[in-house]
């Protein structure tokens, strides 16, 4: 997925990883670079699949 935010977390405002889910507030579960994060939903300008090749 890749996550695009309204105001940079940890130095930047794109981030992608591997959907985990959504926590009972609607928070936004990602994991990237082995690490879980957890997004607010109210922070996330835009949610979209990234495309490998």
């Amino acid at each position: 997925m890749e996550i695009k935010l309204y105001k940079p977390m940890n130095g930047s405002k794109l981030h992608e990883g591997e959907l985990v889910g959504l926590t009972e507030e609607k928070n936004i579960k990602v994991i990237i670079d082995n690490e879980e994060v957890e997004f607010d939903k109210k922070d996330v300008a835009l949610v979209r699949l990234a495309i490998k090749f």
